[in-house]
């Protein structure tokens, strides 16, 4: 009698876990239905630059969870831009740009206008967190941009892009 308990507790926390399992995954496949041709068109450009690095797929959701594929590429407090809403403090510490109202203006404008720049720095800054964190993608996407959320946001719309791209 202890069994069948049991095993139907096992069940249904079983259950349970498939529903709220699909529902996020349909969460995800409702945002990315909601992008534009464009849109899908940015995040999948992403995907096939990316790939040459083994960053394909990473590279895809970052563009996709940062700016919905371009489409807002300034962030709401305007600390971050482009594709991939890189930090414009952090760019310019990283590079010994002075911080001044010129400065930002100049670059964010270049990281918005010249995705191949972004690219460029988001690439490397992801080789070189996949190499100092041995591939662990995890920790890699916790890094990026340094929460527990991102990096689960991350990792379901990488789950769902390769359900598209082996189509």
């Amino acid at each position: 009698m202890e069994l069948i308990k049991y095993v139907l507790r096992i069940g249904m926390i079983m259950i349970a876990l498939g529903i709220i399992y699909n529902t996020y995954a349909s969460d995800v496949k409702t945002e990315w239905n909601s992008l534009s041709t464009e849109e899908r068109s940015v995040i999948m450009e992403s995907y096939v630059i990316g790939n040459d690095y083994n960053l394909g797929l990473t590279l895809a959701a970052i563009c996709w969870q940062e700016s919905m594929g371009g489409r807002w590429q300034i962030s709401t407090d305007g600390n971050d831009v482009g594709l991939y809403h890189i930090n414009l403090h952090w760019y310019m510490k990283e590079f010994h740009i002075k911080d001044t109202i010129w400065n930002r203006s100049k670059y964010a404008t270049l990281l918005i206008t010249k995705p191949e720049l972004s690219r460029v720095y988001v690439l490397a800054k992801l080789t070189n967190l996949a190499r100092t964190n041995h591939n662990n993608w995890h920790k890699v996407w916790w890094r990026y941009n340094g929460s527990e959320e991102y990096a689960l946001n991350i990792k379901d719309k990488v789950m769902y892009l390769k359900t598209i791209m082996i189509k």
